[in-house]
């Protein structure tokens, strides 16, 4: 059996799962993205002088990569997020003082643990 074969078998027996990583951006208002936080890392950004933390998620597609911003960061200092399932829905942007913007987001959480 050849490698094509191979993936097509895996395939048809559904034991195929995306490990490749997706980074999901925030455009549209009303987005959603649903899933498992399996990870949290802490960044620094020099271009823009700031801190920030980068998600990863267990999603029904796969894994994916975002960065939410301030709000949520802010949410997660009192609550461990990994191992819980949450379904983050942007809604779209805040402009503060000094001409920056936060984006917003309603965080519900889809697990008994918060």
């Amino acid at each position: 059996m050849n490698y094509e074969q191979m993936m097509k078998q895996a395939q048809e027996e559904g034991r195929t799962k995306q490990i490749s990583i997706e980074l999901k951006r925030w455009d549209k208002e009303g987005e959603m993205l649903i899933g498992k936080v399996i990870a949290v890392n802490h960044k620094e950004s020099d271009t823009f002088d700031s801190e920030y933390n980068q998600y990863m998620l267990e999603t029904d597609s796969g894994h994916v990569a975002t960065i939410f911003g301030a709000s949520v960061d802010l949410l997660f200092t009192t609550v461990n997020p990994i191992g819980n399932v949450y379904a983050f829905e942007f809604k779209g942007k805040r402009k503060l003082d000094g001409g920056k913007q936060m984006n917003v987001f309603v965080v519900t959480s889809l697990t008994s643990k918060a």
